[in-house]
């Protein structure tokens, strides 16, 4: 038996007592009881603290034993949902190393940079090649600058598409970085047909709702049938599309004042999409 610290977002986190031939499955369900409601699955999970070994997801079954040497070295295992953001998780690795850890060397301050600059909207794909470049590096550097190398190398497979997102498409899709969210907003980042949550809101707020149908029908012509299927609208209905409580939506965003029946078909499925991000 081993005393392991389980973090991250799970329902029962804390010191556990647990067997060596336990597998990470069973820490995760039998002594956390389970990831959080809003991240249903781990999509990594973490062994040995900040600078411990990142492992997949799709790896919960290997055992502890299998990672005795990352568990003694800091006896912290860290479960992390689906908003598990790569870009945002090397910069509080860099910036740990250097307020906390004290590994404040020219090779943490350039990877900081660079991912400063991609988690702000100014990375580019010479950037991602540069990252690459550093995390090969092997000779003159201390132990911390070596994991941090080898978490970039191990981020960067298995969040490669994630990285390019960032860099070139200037986009977070797990609405972390803010400063590539869409429209500004977390709602509007993760709404599959990029609606202008904040701004239906505030029209709905006013009793403008004329200008919010508006808002939502412009959206609408603006995405193709399939992108449109997201918010349940249909292009073949026009504009007849059926209509539904304006009050209990705006009830559900705790907006007062409407008191007038005037939606489209459509608000729930993406409201209930910005609910999630909240």
């Amino acid at each position: 038996m081993i005393e392991v610290r389980l973090i991250g977002a799970i329902n029962n986190p804390g010191l556990k007592q647990v067997d060596e031939s336990s597998t990470f499955k069973q820490l995760l369900e039998e002594h956390g009881n389970g990831m959080l409601k809003k991240y249903p699955r781990p999509i990594v999970f973490q062994v040995g603290g900040p600078l411990g070994t990142v492992v997949r997801g799709t790896r919960i079954n290997d055992r502890v034993r299998d990672h005795l040497p990352e568990t003694r070295t800091a006896r912290i295992v860290a479960f992390f949902g689906e908003r598990f953001c790569p870009v945002d998780f090397l910069r509080f690795l860099t910036r740990f190393l250097v307020r906390e850890a004290r590994v404040d060397t020219p090779h943490v301050r350039e990877v900081n940079r660079i991912i400063e600059d991609i988690s702000a909207g100014h990375g580019t794909h010479d950037d991602l090649d540069r990252l690459r470049e550093l995390a090969a590096i092997e000779n003159g550097i201390v132990y911390g600058e070596h994991r941090l190398n080898v978490i970039i190398d191990d981020l960067m497979d298995i969040f490669g598409d994630d990285f390019v997102q960032h860099a070139v498409g200037k986009y977070c899709h797990f609405s972390v970085c803010r400063q590539l969210f869409h429209m500004n907003a977390p709602c509007s980042n993760t709404c599959p047909s990029n609606m202008n949550v904040p701004g239906y809101i505030e029209l709905i707020k006013h009793d403008r709702l004329n200008d919010a149908y508006t808002l939502m029908k412009r959206v609408r012509s603006a995405q193709s049938h399939e992108s449109a299927g997201f918010c349940g609208l249909s292009a073949s209905v026009g504009d007849g599309v059926g209509r539904l409580g304006l009050v209990k939506w705006a009830s559900f965003c705790g907006i007062e004042g409407s008191n007038t029946l005037s939606t489209t078909a459509g608000t729930p499925a993406w409201m209930l999409k910005a609910r999630h991000v909240v």
